[in-house]
């Protein structure tokens, strides 16, 4: 999109527009998506350090508003530059939604229900991106992982239960055999 400034603030987008040299100046801004990996490690609501990555995809929303908006927050002059700008203040935001939606979950609560996680940063991250006239397309976690082996130690006790209930049931079978 072409933002004219100058007379009036006005978009132009996917056709043609006149800009008063001189007295206008005429700027590009993308309206593509924006892919973002994100990896945070912080705290749980129960203390465990905890390392989340993240992927978003956001874009600038094609609403003249929206447009202007971005434009005014993120605007360098060069569109590759201002892209830039658009994915490192994006990240920042999305990086500081992460960790206070992370403080307030357990571990397992995390691990359960990462559609639950993921929904709440998004929903949360959305409000401020889109006053910078920014959308969320798309978010997903990619990965929730600890160094202190304790993801691993739910999944072992529950491997634990497992075997330990496929033996009760196997001895209470032969038993039965036995008394038969």
């Amino acid at each position: 999109a072409m933002v004219v400034t100058g007379t009036r603030k006005r978009v132009i987008s996917g056709g043609g527009g006149f800009v008063i040299p001189l007295l206008e100046r005429a700027d590009s801004i993308s309206l593509e998506n924006m892919q973002i990996s994100v990896s945070i490690t912080g705290l749980t609501s129960t203390g465990v350090d905890i390392q989340v990555g993240a992927l978003t995809i956001l874009k600038i929303k094609n609403e003249e508003e929206k447009i202007l908006a971005a434009m005014e927050q993120f605007n360098t002059g060069k569109i590759n530059d201002t892209i830039s700008n658009i994915v490192d203040t994006s990240k920042e935001v999305l990086e500081g939604k992460l960790r206070e939606i992370l403080s307030g979950m357990s571990v397992e609560e995390l691990y359960r229900n990462r559609e639950k996680f993921a929904s709440a940063v998004q929903e949360v991250a959305a409000k401020e991106l889109e006053d910078m006239g920014l959308e969320i397309k798309a978010f997903t976690i990619k990965e929730i992982k600890d160094d202190n082996g304790y993801l691993e130690s739910l999944g072992k006790k529950q491997v634990a239960e497992v075997k330990k209930d496929a033996l009760i049931a196997e001895s209470n079978a032969k038993r039965e055999m036995e008394i038969t």
